[in-house]
This record gives structure tokens, C-alpha cells and sequence, in this order.
């Protein structure tokens, strides 16, 4: 019975191990600009691991966000005010049984985050403005007023979307 146990939680610990080792599960990244600035007067942006930020006000980000070279789920405090990001975009969408990937480069832009409020930024697709047999989407970046913890409100959030650009159908 005993020996029943330990290989069940072998099993689970492998499991585990498997998932982490494998990328399919990611952890989002914590980072914080400046830690000596006072909690009130920061944001908090939670970004999309479709969008990959390369730069933050003109500094080089990738290495310290991205530390391991995979796309994840970024929860940085930012020092409230205006600020530009320069990033990378590469969103999955399935659309049937068919899955459309987008991939944008170089894109730049800029918000001013108010302190002590929460913010999400994310790629989502429109609902379909074309035909059963002819499907049409919109790809839209927005930013949406609110933390959204895993980053991906989808179209169904569009009444907290404080800012959004189109940026091409597919």
C-alpha cells in the first residue's frame, strides 16, 4: 500500500516537473522600476505575454523582464506619469479549428498612468464583422482600467478599456 503511494507521488512530482521544463506553464514575472518610490505614488501594469516590451522609456528591458527568453505575464510597478513602451507583438487566436497567429513588430506607445491605480495591457479580437464563411476580425491593443490577473479579458471587457488601437484584420 505503502509503495502504491510513492509511486502515485512520483508520478505527480514528475508531472509537475514536466510542466515547468516544458515551458507550457509560466510564471508571471514581478518587476518593479523603482523600489525606493512609495506605493502611492506607482501603477500597477499588468501586460500580456502576447506583447513583449523591449524597451521602457528608452531602456532596454528584455533581459531583466524576460529573464529566461520565454513570453510571460508581466505585473510591473511603474513609477506613475507617462510612459512609453517599444514591444513586440505575438497573439494566437483559434478561430474554428484553425489557429491564426500575428506576429507585430516595432510598435510603440504611450500613457500616462495615474498613481495608485491598477491597469492590464492586451491584445484582443473583435467579435467576427464578417460572414460565417468569410470570417473577418480586428486585432486591437488596449488598456484596459483594471488588473486582470492572467491578462487576457478578451473582447467581453470592453467598458473598462481606457485606451485602444486598431492595428489590422485578419
Amino acid at each position: 500500500m505503502k509503495t502504491k503511494r510513492n509511486i502515485v507521488n512520483l508520478t505527480l512530482v514528475t508531472c509537475i516537473v514536466v510542466l515547468f521544463a516544458s515551458g507550457c506553464f509560466t510564471i508571471p514575472g514581478k518587476v518593479v522600476i523603482d523600489p525606493d518610490l512609495p506605493k502611492e505614488n506607482t501603477a500597477l501594469v499588468i501586460i500580456s505575454e502576447a506583447i513583449r516590451v523591449i524597451e521602457y522609456n528608452g531602456i532596454d528591458v528584455t533581459k531583466t523582464w524576460y529573464s529566461n527568453n520565454n513570453p510571460r505575464v508581466n505585473k510591473v510597478t511603474l513609477p506613475a506619469g507617462e510612459a512609453t513602451l517599444f514591444f513586440n507583438i505575438r497573439a494566437v487566436f483559434a478561430r474554428g479549428n484553425t489557429e491564426m497567429t500575428i506576429n507585430l513588430e516595432n510598435l510603440e506607445t504611450t500613457y500616462d498612468f495615474e498613481a495608485g491605480k491598477d491597469y492590464t495591457i492586451g491584445v484582443y479580437a473583435s467579435q467576427n464583422i464578417g460572414t460565417f464563411f468569410n470570417p473577418k476580425q480586428t486585432l486591437i491593443l488596449a488598456i484596459w482600467d483594471k488588473a486582470i490577473s492572467n491578462a487576457n479579458p478578451g473582447n467581453t471587457q470592453n467598458d473598462r478599456i481606457l485606451k485602444s488601437w486598431e492595428l489590422g484584420e485578419f
